[in-house]
């Protein structure tokens, strides 16, 4: 809602629905660079996700979209909650990715601007990687996918991702699909020379006064 002009009204996206429209979220103008020489991200969803935000620029869909660059082709990446090291029941490397700072708990949790992956113990949020809360919509008492509470016709309905278990919601809101896998190519069966064996030979092996059949060699 924060990103509606003074003269625009918003619009949830369950009123849309309503109306029988959907704004796809290909279409979606949210997202930007972090154009610091020291920031390791290049797209991303808002100026807070950049190491140093006041350099977001927003690229108004001329750069980026949700899942990455056009020109460099450099993943979109979002922040993420990681657990406090003074948490000994958690591990450090048990991550969240997120929309915002909002969805971390502070009491268990920090909060970490977007970074690009590390092989060694860090995969990076993509779009797939990001779970949302949930928004209810007053004129029908519905639940609904929303990034932020500012998605919310009522921004007090907004129940963080992080409690939609406790609260009873049944909801899983992924901001994105998964991106395709890359299928390696069919390995051909192996080939087979087919080696006819001999047909099977009675021998005269006296077994109880009767001849009886011996098996074939196959090798």
């Amino acid at each position: 809602s924060v990103a509606c002009k003074p003269t625009a009204s918003f619009v949830s996206s369950e009123r849309l629905k309503q109306w029988g429209l959907y704004c796809p979220i290909e279409r979606t103008n949210n997202w930007g660079t972090c154009t610091s020489s020291i920031d390791p991200v290049e797209c991303t969803n808002k100026a807070a996700s950049c190491l140093v935000g006041f350099q977001f620029e927003a690229s108004n869909g001329n750069q980026c979209d949700i899942h990455g660059h056009f020109q460099s082709g450099i993943p979109t990446y979002f922040p993420y909650c990681s657990p406090r090291t003074d948490n000994n029941d958690k591990d450090w490397k048990d991550i969240r990715c997120v929309w915002g700072e909002a969805e971390c708990d502070p009491a268990k949790e920090r909060w970490e601007e977007a970074k690009p992956p590390d092989p060694a113990w860090f995969p990076g949020c993509r779009c797939e990687d990001v779970f949302t809360g949930v928004c209810k919509e007053p004129s029908t008492g519905e639940y609904h996918c929303a990034v932020s509470a500012q998605a919310c016709t009522d921004p007090a309905s907004y129940v963080l991702q992080l409690n939609l278990e406790t609260e009873g919601i049944d909801m899983t809101c992924q901001l994105c699909a998964p991106s395709p896998t890359p299928t390696d190519s069919p390995v051909p069966p192996p080939t087979m020379s087919l080696v006819m064996a001999p047909p099977p030979t009675f021998s005269p092996v006296v077994a109880g006064g009767r001849p009886t059949r011996s098996s074939p060699h196959v090798f």
